[in-house]
């Protein structure tokens, strides 16, 4: 175990560490050169407060390793962390008397640190602090620091002088050669301050253990762990941003590369289709050839079919669909292909839940607009014929005394959710309306359900009318 120049430094013995353990308020007093003479550079005195800085915040912060607590449980005096670190003297320059401040932190510290330099060993401050504390009969617990230059030009005198009272024979009549002589505590001296400080991260070890009671080794072996640890967690933590971030990286490229691929889909469904309306009819391969419509019809409708299968809430990939569906299906009944165009029907019929799902998923309640907006909206040509449309066929199919069955139930839905996405509902007579559409696409599907029952699809339909509804609410 280290020792400092003028005594062996040895563990406080533990009946006296439990006994006077709370009257101590700090756990160490650090003593420094923070004043320079007049004159004398500013640089040098520096070095002695930046270290008196940096220790204070180290030991302040320091935790006492858990596998070290859990070494000799019957250690209770070994504390998880060091009280309070007295390093300066702003602490106590509000005291009219800064000789008692200064006694009374001493007085009630436990050890006292000395950051000796040739600075250090020319201060008054320094060496009457060593005095005031060997004077407690603490002389054992007097912990030198060394930054700068060799002991014989760096130790105050004070320190250098043989203990009294509680020191052992052999340390009474030490003499000054044979006290610079003893192994230091703590040594950081250092080409610069920047080495001298990084040092003082694996020194403070040295002074820790004489603090805490418990053997350098042990202390310096349980920090090497708890880096090992703290490095194996960065580790972790990194490789698993680096995870986080490839998979993020993944995700995107195979978003664009199905963005892309899609919109080549859809380009090539449209290259389909256009051929049926840009080609002459009167032409041998022209638009009218049943022939060619109904090649370039299937070809489209796999493109998008493709397509929906990556994207299956696209609504105009859907009515797209229907559409395409729709007209396969009439061109093979006129073409006497009855079961081919009962199976193309089906198709058409089976994109209007779909349909209606991706128009209720879409639609969110219209926020209140205002005068400035309005008055712009004038300016521009109405866009209301599909409005009145969509309301006059949803008069027509309310009108309609047709027994209660889930078609209808689908085929009315259908049109409010299309309904829903021109209404204006800011204000109370759009929402009100929105309303009661919606409750009566519900009402016709509880009325069905009497002689029908559901599809997990028509079920889901049910459920994103409900949720439309308490979007209104």
């Amino acid at each position: 175990m280290s020792t400092s120049p003028s005594h062996a430094v040895q563990p406080v013995d533990d009946a006296v560490v439990d006994i006077e353990q709370d009257n101590f308020s700090f756990d160490a007093f650090i003593s420094y050169s923070g004043f320079r003479k007049i004159g004398a550079a500013s640089g040098a005195t520096q070095v002695d407060v930046k270290i008196a800085e940096r220790l204070h915040k180290l030991l302040e912060s320091y935790r006492v390793p858990r596998a070290l607590l859990k070494k000799s449980p019957g250690r209770t005096r070994l504390p998880r962390r060091l009280k309070k670190i007295f390093h300066d003297r702003d602490e106590v320059r509000v005291s009219s008397n800064l000789n008692d401040s200064l006694t009374e932190a001493l007085r009630r510290s436990r050890f006292l640190i000395v950051i000796c330099s040739p600075r250090a060993r020319q201060s008054t401050w320094v060496n009457q602090e060593i005095a005031i504390f060997r004077g407690l009969g603490r002389g054992e617990q007097i912990l030198p620091l060394l930054i700068e230059g060799e002991p014989a030009e760096a130790f105050p005198p004070e320190l250098l002088k043989p203990p009294t009272g509680t020191g052992t024979s052999a340390q009474t009549g030490s003499t000054p050669e044979e006290l610079l002589a003893q192994p230091l505590a703590a040594d950081i001296r250092a080409p610069s301050v920047s080495e001298s400080l990084r040092l003082l991260k694996y020194e403070k070890l040295r002074l820790l253990a004489v603090m805490l009671g418990c053997e350098y080794d042990d202390l310096r072996q349980r920090e090497q762990e708890r880096f090992v640890r703290r490095v194996l967690s960065a580790g972790a933590a990194m490789l698993f941003l680096m995870l986080v971030l490839t998979t993020l990286s993944i995700l995107l490229f195979l978003a664009q590369q199905r963005a892309s691929r899609n919109a080549q889909l859809a380009l090539n469904a449209g290259a389909e289709v256009l051929p049926l309306v840009g080609l002459e009819p009167n032409s041998p391969l022209g638009a009218k050839d049943p022939v060619i419509r109904e090649v370039h019809i299937n070809n489209a409708i796999t493109y998008l079919e493709t397509l929906r299968k990556d994207d299956p809430e696209n609504l105009k990939c859907l009515t797209t669909l229907r559409a395409l569906y729709g007209t396969l299906a009439g061109l093979l009944l006129d073409r006497n292909r009855k079961t081919e165009a009962e199976g193309a029907f089906q198709k058409a019929s089976s994109m209007v839940v779909p349909i209606t799902l991706s128009r209720l998923r879409a639609f969110r309640p219209t926020k209140t607009r205002s005068v400035k907006k309005l008055s712009g909206e004038a300016l521009s040509f109405p866009n209301s014929y599909d409005l009145n449309r969509l309301r006059t066929l949803l008069a027509i199919m309310e009108q309609l005394n047709y027994p209660a069955n889930i078609k209808q139930a689908v085929d009315y839905s259908e049109v409010a959710a299309e309904y829903l996405l021109l209404l204006d509902t800011s204000n109370g007579e759009g929402k009100a309306e929105a309303q009661r559409v919606l409750q009566l696409s519900l009402n016709k599907f509880q009325q069905a359900q009497s002689f029908e029952p559901l599809t997990p699809q028509q079920a889901e339909l049910v459920e994103a009318l409900n949720i439309s509804l308490n979007r209104l609410l």
